[in-house]
C-alpha cells in the first residue's frame, strides 16, 4: 500500500467508535465532565445517525453486500457516523482547550477524517456534511442535558 492510501486509511480510523471510546476513557483521567460530555454527545449522535441510516437507506458509493440487519444499517451511506464522531471530538476539545492554534489544528484534523470517508468511497459529500452537522448538534444538546445528568 502506498503512503497516500495508508494516510487516508489512518485518518479514517480516527473517526471510529473505538477511537472515540478510547478518547473518552483517556478523558476520564483528565476531566470527568469532559468525558461525560463526549459520551453523552456520542450516544445522542449514535441514536440519530443509526435511526437515519435505517429510515433513509442510501447505498454507499461502492456498495457493500450486507448479510444481516446490522450489516444492512452499516451499509447505508447516509449519514456518515465517522464524520459525526469527528465533529463531536473536534468541537468538544476545541471548547475545552479554548486555544486558537489548537482549535485550528483540531478543525483541520476533523476535516481530514471527513475527507477520508469520501476519498475511500464510503460516503458522498452530503453524507459527510449531514453527519458532521449531527455531531455538532449532539455536542450542543449534550451541553444542554449535562446539568440534568450530573
Amino acid at each position: 500500500m502506498d503512503l497516500y492510501k495508508s494516510f487516508v486509511r489512518d485518518m479514517t480510523s480516527f473517526g471510529s467508535s473505538y477511537f472515540l471510546a478510547g478518547l473518552i476513557i483517556f478523558c476520564l483521567y483528565i476531566d470527568r465532565n469532559l468525558a461525560v460530555l463526549l459520551l453523552v454527545a456520542f450516544l445522542i449522535s449514535l441514536g440519530i445517525v443509526y435511526l437515519l441510516k435505517k429510515l433513509f437507506f442510501v447505498p454507499r458509493p461502492v456498495p457493500d453486500k450486507p448479510k444481516n440487519f446490522i450489516e444492512r444499517i452499516d451499509a447505508s451511506s447516509f449519514p456518515s457516523a465517522h464524520s459525526s464522531r469527528a465533529a463531536i471530538f473536534g468541537l468538544q476539545l476545541a471548547l475545552w482547550f479554548q486555544d486558537l492554534i489548537f482549535t485550528v489544528l483540531i478543525v483541520i484534523f476533523s476535516l481530514l477524517i471527513c475527507w477520508s470517508r469520501i476519498e475511500l468511497k464510503r460516503h458522498r459529500l452530503i453524507d459527510v456534511v449531514v453527519g458532521g452537522g449531527i455531531g455538532l448538534g449532539s455536542v450542543g444538546l449534550a451541553h444542554l442535558l449535562i446539568p440534568y445528568l450530573l
